[in-house]
């Protein structure tokens, strides 16, 4: 069966998406690294001398010599990238175009670019203000399971669904002004507590329901966490062995 994708916006009222995969997901989780000879080049620079050096007047390299260089060499941690998921997310009509089509997409293509409050102009990512709520990783309580608020928010989200049967009325609180960040749950393949929208790039059918709305839309999205990519709490966390079935 097909997986879904499940998005909370955060610091908002009831604002939750739902959409089925229907093509391969990319998730990127990287570290990168330096080397000691960095830190230090002018030592990495005397051990390469001295190996070329001996290599030119006696033919050999020294045992000793040769460590060294392999020990200045070798890859040390430098730090850890936050996890980056690449998806496309299609959306189509069942019994609304305004909530099964246009209003994901039109949430989603608002995360990544700047949104009016008033005279104020919200910009997405992180700044001064929301460095310090956003930014650090969560400690963890023993035996607590760190998927916060996902079944919730799946459920919520499905419920969105239903009451799209219900018409097709615009409201305001079905956008946030306030927030540009969210959590991302793909079952079994990760979850990002809080991440933003790097990238949101829709593509439209042609096609209008009879009520002017597309029938349908596929969005090219990348998202990334906002903390650094932890094992446990992006990937770990949402063993299903672990967690057991989801019913939503």
């Amino acid at each position: 069966m097909a997986n879904r994708v499940y998005i909370s916006i955060l610091d908002a009222k009831n604002i939750t998406l739902s959409s089925v995969c229907t093509e391969d997901i990319s998730v990127q989780a990287q570290s990168q690294f330096t080397r000691i000879g960095d830190f230090i080049p002018s030592i990495g620079a005397l051990a390469s001398m001295l190996n070329v050096g001996s290599s030119i007047i006696s033919g050999d390299v020294g045992k000793d010599l040769l460590s060294l260089q392999n020990a200045l060499d070798v890859p040390i941690w430098q730090k850890t990238e936050p996890v980056k998921v690449t998806m496309d997310l299609n959306f189509f009509i069942k019994t609304s175009g305004y909530y099964d089509v246009w209003r994901p997409t039109m949430i989603l293509q608002s995360m990544n670019i700047l949104s009016r409050n008033g005279n104020d102009l919200i910009t997405p990512g992180l700044n001064i203000r929301t460095i310090p709520k956003n930014a650090k990783i969560e400690d963890r309580v023993a035996g607590e399971n760190t998927l916060l608020g996902t079944l919730t928010y799946a459920k919520n989200a499905d419920l969105d669904e239903i009451a799209a049967a219900d018409g097709e009325v615009l409201n305001d609180s079905d956008f946030s002004t306030t927030s540009k960040f969210c959590s991302l749950y793909i079952p079994s393949i990760v979850y990002l507590p809080k991440a933003v929208v790097e990238v949101a790039q829709p593509t439209w059918s042609k096609q209008l329901s009879d009520k002017k709305y597309p029938i349908w839309s596929k969005v090219n999205v990348q998202f990334t966490g906002l903390t650094p990519a932890v094992y446990e709490d992006n990937f770990g966390c949402i063993n299903p062995k672990k967690i057991g079935k989801i019913i939503l």
